[in-house]
């Protein structure tokens, strides 16, 4: 029952939609962290500070206190906004895998008959892009 519990978590974890959704965030956070790093204070937005009642100064910007994920959303949507970003909230147009375990792609690209994907796969990236 353990291992069947921990397989089903690894399986989880390492779904391809949860890593590119933390990819998403994670592409987010760093923009956001950039953007408010900018003001004079040098403060940062993800600090201990911004988690407190006092918060932080961010000059021009504003000030951020108690922050919360409803905070960070807002801020992902109105102020640091980007194609990746959107592609975050907009579900329908994201980004699709072509391979769904890492035993697939070693399939596809790793063995003997992988070499041949290969080639075959940038002849196929060529012709979409004339198109």
């Amino acid at each position: 029952m353990i291992y069947a519990h921990d397989a089903e978590r690894k399986w989880i974890q390492n779904h391809p939609v949860i890593l590119y959704e933390h990819f998403l965030l994670q592409h987010a956070m760093r923009n956001i962290d950039k953007y408010f790093a900018l003001s004079e204070s040098g403060s940062r937005f993800f600090s201990l500070e911004s988690l407190t009642r006092n918060g932080e100064d961010f000059d021009s910007k504003g000030k951020i206190s108690l922050l919360a994920d409803e905070d960070v959303l807002y801020i992902m949507k109105n102020v640091c906004s980007d194609d990746l970003t959107d592609e975050y909230f907009f579900r329908g147009s994201r980004r699709h895998p072509l391979w769904k375990s890492e035993a697939e792609y070693r399939a596809l690209f790793e063995s003997e008959l992988g070499k041949n994907n290969w080639m075959n796969l940038k002849l196929l990236l060529k012709s979409l892009r004339s198109i």
